[in-house]
């Protein structure tokens, strides 16, 4: 039996510890590749996160102002995958804005 959320069929999870908040993730799906990259907080910005898919298929999600100690979540449609809607879902634990490790756990997921 595959995994899934919600009705949604998972392609692939996992959990990432990055040094810093500085360094891109890339996380390989079939025959794309979904790049995280995020931005140094800005006092008092509002935590946002845009997908854009990419000439090459691949997905590019950018996160701007992560620096909340208890973690930060975020479940977004980026792009298709096989003719359907992929999704993925993110928590990421990061403190002191980005100047210590974070831990990004993530699913992606079709639906």
């Amino acid at each position: 039996m595959a995994d899934s959320v919600g009705g949604r069929s998972v392609v692939k999870s996992g959990v990432l510890t990055i040094p810093r908040l500085t360094e891109e993730i890339r996380i390989e799906i079939e025959d794309r590749t979904l790049a995280i990259a995020f931005t140094q907080p800005q006092p008092g910005g509002e935590v946002t996160a845009e997908a854009r898919v990419q000439k090459d298929g691949g997905i590019r999600l950018e996160i701007r102002n992560l620096d909340n100690p208890l973690g930060t979540t975020f479940h977004i449609q980026a792009g298709q995958l096989r003719g359907r809607p992929l999704f993925l879902t993110l928590y990421v634990l990061v403190a002191n804005a980005g100047e210590y490790p974070a831990s990004v756990t993530y699913t992606v997921s079709t639906g």
